[in-house]
């Protein structure tokens, strides 16, 4: 995760270009494991983004909302007798350690019920949502040697801190 030290100096850069240090850095996923395992990794570059962003109208999405499994599976088994509910549980657990501890497939019909049963209780449900984003671009590291005087002067203003570290 990265995490951003601020400078007290008013916010330079804006919305649309932290979005597109954002969609940059999605790519960085491609590049982890070049990187050796070690604690911290000193950063220091200067890079330069070019390119477009579009942005997509906000809108609505219809998702399903399922039933939650533990609900479900409470609903069933309070039904069952104790010595039913213990049976059943030795069974789902006999079958599932004779499949390397994953529950196999069940006979053809029993998952179909299953579904059409999860069917019944779900519900859809409208969510907002925003809308895409995507860029197109082209980034490249800036030599400060080539810079002049003056854009160097405005960088070191400019610049923030980002500190690179796993927080997991």
């Amino acid at each position: 995760m990265a995490v951003l030290e601020e400078s007290k100096a008013e916010s330079t850069i804006s919305p649309l270009e932290w979005l597109a240090i954002k969609l940059v850095g999605k790519n960085a996923d491609n590049f982890r494991e070049a990187i050796p395992v070690g604690p911290k990794h000193a950063v220091d570059i200067l890079l330069r983004i070019q390119g477009t962003i579009s942005v997509g109208e906000d809108g609505t999405a219809t998702v399903q909302e399922k039933p939650k499994l533990d609900n479900l599976l409470g609903h069933i088994i309070k039904r069952l007798t104790p010595t039913d509910w213990e049976s059943i549980k030795q069974s789902v657990l006999e079958a599932a350690q004779a499949n390397g501890g994953t529950l196999p497939g069940v006979e053809e019909g029993y998952a179909a019920k299953a579904d059409g049963l999860v069917k019944l209780l779900s519900k859809s449900k409208t969510q907002n949502r925003k809308g895409m984003t995507k860029g197109s671009f082209r980034v490249g590291q800036v030599d400060e040697s080539q810079l002049s005087p003056t854009v160097q002067s405005s960088v070191k203003r400019l610049t923030r801190q980002i500190i690179l570290e796993d927080v997991e």
